[in-house]
């Protein structure tokens, strides 16, 4: 709708009518007063587009160019809205703010000269409700075998990989310090999927197939309400068991990636497609990062992707050398001689591939993402840094079998290059993703969400976590104390503050410890039952 308005200034010109007089001569004519001429509509505003609950910004003088007064007057502006501003301001024809309702606001500026004449232009703001497009992306990375002394974003080892992409995502995110999950990739995979402990599910070995009676977060986000507008896929490695089709038949909608543990060869192995499997050649790392960069380009609604890369788990075979910075042979004596060359030489390839994946992204999409990246166990013993974890590394309870990296950066962190020690186990995952993606459940299962962590420091949601094993062994930890036992019920127990390579049992001194230990026991029972 266009309205416009003209108001004229009027003005009398005088004249003398003539007339006798003595002389019979006649009157000298007036001078015309000057007539002012009325600003004019010289380019009418478009109807205008907002959101509500956004910013919105438009300049109706369209930078003077709206109207044009053939006096050369300054013009001046006022606006006025039907049927209510709703939310919109303006200054000096300018209009701002965040409209607060969903509708059709028509807005009329009106110029005037200072001398009596103006003119009004009219046009449509419609303000819409936000699309669902708003909500944000959500990326899951997951490291197949990467420790916390395999990680640069960590000050445990001086022997770390090049991860620039990864730097950047701590940078402008948050590091967490303190995130268990299982020694072993398949419990923490199923853990960190149903948000349910291992004792509970059954999975607790390499292999172990998941249930397909749980309901894993992609089920989980497909069936909210406050959720349902979202698509979910898996792509890299499943290891949960169920044959070529076990993570479709398990509720992942879209699997392109690797059903078993690994591959045999990085350059050669079985990709399977929802349930359909062929030989692929290329590196695995940069196939299921073309993967990811293919299923995201064709979405239009929000998304949740989980990532789960097969590096740097073995075989230590040399990657691309444009994917890393280190200069190896990949003949078998140099890889047998040099393995943790080639171990982090696959994280550096990881990492260069995570950045392809990123810069793909439009930047309105990378914007709307929020991005979580963590390793599914401790460093593999042959190639883990001793110095760091001389007492043990994947596959035990120590430190260097549980305690992993995990980054979170993007949309909605506020928090920008900070630490966080707040303890979080890989359960929490599960409802972390659900109130990312909007759904209003709650915590769910095992499942403690650590959402408040993305812009608050301080806050503690969890006094232990825990973690376990097949053979029933288990561990548990406070801020400060972590208590081991054994399937034979042997207990020791660990100052991490102090001792955080696990040298020194303090159940084996001579002082009393059971105002530290049996807190840490009822906790531990607590989470077995």
């Amino acid at each position: 709708m266009r309205t416009t308005i003209l108001v004229l200034a009027s003005s009398l010109i005088l004249t003398n009518c003539g007339g006798g007089g003595s002389g019979g001569g006649t009157a000298p004519a007036t001078s015309p007063t000057q007539v002012n001429r009325a600003p004019t509509v010289a380019n009418a505003n478009a109807d205008q587009t907002a959101t509500n609950g956004v910013a919105f910004s438009y300049d109706a003088t369209q930078a003077g160019q709206t109207f044009n007064d053939l006096d050369g007057d300054v013009l001046t502006y006022s606006i006025s809205y039907s049927p209510a501003a709703n939310g919109l301001t303006d200054s000096a024809g300018v209009l701002g703010g965040t409209p607060d309702q969903v509708g059709l606001v028509t807005v009329t500026i009106t110029a005037n000269d200072g001398n009596g004449g103006s003119v009004s232009d009219s046009f449509n703001v419609d303000v819409l409700a936000p699309s669902i497009a708003t909500k944000p992306n959500i990326l899951l990375i997951i490291s197949d075998d990467q420790g916390q002394d395999s990680s640069a974003q960590y000050s445990l080892s001086s022997d770390h990989p090049a991860t620039p992409v990864l730097n950047d995502l701590a940078a402008s995110g948050i590091v967490f310090d303190n995130l268990w999950v299982n020694p072993v990739c398949t419990p923490t995979r199923a853990s960190l999927m149903t948000g349910i402990y291992g004792n509970d599910t059954g999975v607790l070995a390499v292999g172990d197939p998941l249930p397909t009676s749980e309901t894993i977060i992609h089920e989980l986000i497909d069936s909210d309400a406050n959720t349902a507008e979202y698509v979910s896929a898996l792509i890299g490695k499943w290891h949960l068991g169920g044959g070529q089709s076990g993570p479709n038949d398990a509720g992942i909608d879209h699997f392109a990636g690797i059903i078993g543990g690994g591959v045999s060869d990085y350059y050669s192995w079985n990709f399977n497609l929802n349930g359909t499997t062929t030989n692929n050649t290329n590196y695995v790392t940069s196939e299921i990062t073309d993967q990811a960069i293919d299923w995201i380009g064709n979405q239009t609604n929000p998304w949740f992707l989980w990532l789960a890369y097969n590096a740097p788990h073995t075989p230590f075979h040399l990657p691309p050398n444009s994917l890393h910075s280190r200069t190896l042979s990949g003949t078998t004596a140099d890889i047998n001689a040099n393995s943790r060359e080639y171990y982090l030489a696959a994280i550096e390839a990881m990492d260069t591939e995570i950045g392809r994946l990123l810069s793909s992204m439009p930047s309105a999409e990378r914007d709307n993402t929020i991005i979580m990246f963590i390793g599914d166990n401790g460093t593999p013993g042959q190639v883990r840094d001793q110095a760091v974890f001389p007492n043990g590394a994947k596959g035990s309870l120590t430190q260097g079998g549980v305690n992993v990296p995990m980054i979170v950066s993007g949309a909605g962190v506020s928090r920008v290059g900070e630490r966080e020690t707040r303890l979080i186990n890989g359960v929490d995952f599960y409802s972390t993703i659900a109130e990312l993606a909007g759904s209003e459940i709650g915590n769910q299962n095992d499942s403690v969400s650590f959402v408040s962590a993305l812009n608050q420091s301080g806050a503690i949601e969890r006094d232990h976590i825990y973690s376990e094993v097949e053979d029933g062994s288990w561990t548990v930890r406070d801020a400060r104390y972590k208590l081991n036992v054994s399937a034979a019920n042997v207990e020791t127990l660990f100052d991490l503050e102090n001792d955080p390579q696990e040298n020194t049992d303090l159940l084996s001194g001579s002082g009393d410890v059971s105002g530290i230990r049996d807190p840490l026991r009822a906790a531990g029972d607590a989470f077995r039952q």
